[in-house]
Parts: structure tokens; C-alpha cells; sequence
């Protein structure tokens, strides 16, 4: 169905050359204006489903990290035998010990080889050294040795390096100086054969 482009152009054609000439450029302008529209209700539809996407990345993402949050807790409380809300080093080795434990840390994205020496394991949570490990200890260590390592992790620690042998050295030569002071008051007091006094 329809009329073809040719049979109205044909009362034009006789008209004048122009007008059947004109009348394509009419056509093809027209043709091109709808093809824009449709490509632009296209690109748009397209860019929307897009923008929908990454918030239903997002709010994956976000659903994700409150069940691993939720696992860490329950997995923190059911160690907690004494309810204090700390795990002491033999809690945290019972808890290691359990099958369902195990599963659950590897859900959490630890490997049973990771978990071999409690006691390693305990002593990296154990961030205020007092023997105990909180909550919050808890959750930051699991995630902190949870997957590979990243390049944040290792300029962390390559800062940290830096700085624990910058105050080495400068604890090496307040040693060297208190000796060499030492030194000194023990030559004086030899020449002078007196009792150094400090």
C-alpha cells in the first residue's frame, strides 16, 4: 500500500524541472528529520537503561556488602563464647576449628590455606595488641586479608617501611652520639685521672 515518490513527482516534472527537484530535497530533508528523531528516542532509551544499570551495580554492590557485614557479625558472635564482646586467642582458635566457620570465611573470600596459624591470623586483627580483638578489628582484618593484595595496601606499606627506618636511623645515631659522648668524658677523665662525671 501507499503511492510511490514518483507519482506525485510526475505533476511536478511537468510544472518544472525545479519543482520535482525541490520536492526530493523536501523528501529527503523530511526523511533525514524522522530518522534523527527515531536514532535520538533510541540513543536515549539507551542512555537510560545505562544510568539504570550502574544504580542497580550500585545498590548491588551495597546489598552485597551489608550480607558481608552481617556474615562478619554473625561469625563474630558466634565465636564470642564469653559474650564480652571480644575474642581472646583460644575463642579465636575454636572458632577456627569449626567446619562451618571454615565455610564461612571462605564465603567471605579466605581460603583454608590462609587460615593454617591462628595465632598469625589472630596477631594481624589484634591491631591494639591488648590480646583481644573487637568487632570492628574483626571485620577490618577479614577484610584486609580477604583477596589479593592492592596497590593502596602495598604503597601503605612501603610508607610505612620508610618511615619506621627514618626513625631507626635517627634513633642509630643518637645512639652513636651518646657513645661517642661517652667516649669522650672517658678519654678526659683518663687524662685527667678523675672519676668521669655525668
Amino acid at each position: 500500500g501507499g503511492v510511490s515518490w514518483h507519482d506525485p513527482a510526475k505533476p511536478l516534472m511537468k510544472i518544472h524541472p525545479f519543482f520535482a527537484f525541490a520536492n526530493s530535497l523536501y523528501i529527503m530533508f523530511v526523511m533525514f528529520c524522522v530518522l534523527n528523531v527515531i536514532t535520538g528516542v533510541f540513543v536515549e532509551n539507551a542512555s537510560k537503561m545505562n544510568h539504570d544499570d550502574e544504580e542497580r551495580l550500585m545498590m548491588e554492590k551495597i546489598k552485597v556488602q551489608k550480607r558481608w557485614i552481617a556474615e562478619v557479625k554473625d561469625l563474630f558472635k558466634k565465636a564470642d563464647q564469653q559474650s564480652d564482646g571480644y575474642l581472646d586467642l583460644d575463642e579465636f582458635e575454636d572458632m577456627l576449628q569449626d567446619v562451618r566457620v571454615q565455610h564461612c570465611l571462605g564465603k567471605l573470600g579466605l581460603d583454608a590455606e590462609d587460615v593454617k596459624s591462628a595465632h598469625s591470623l589472630f596477631t594481624l586483627m589484634d591491631f591494639s595488641e591488648t590480646g583481644q580483638v573487637s568487632l570492628d578489628d574483626f571485620a577490618e582484618g577479614i577484610q584486609r586479608v580477604r583477596g589479593t593484595a592492592r596497590s593502596i595496601d602495598i604503597v601503605w606499606l612501603m610508607h610505612n617501611d620508610r618511615r619506621i627506618m627514618d626513625e631507626l636511623m635517627q634513633v642509630k645515631q643518637s645512639l652513636e652520639q651518646m657513645q661517642w659522648q661517652g667516649q669522650a668524658v672517658a678519654c678526659t677523665a683518663d687524662a685527667t685521672g678523675q672519676a668521669p662525671s655525668l
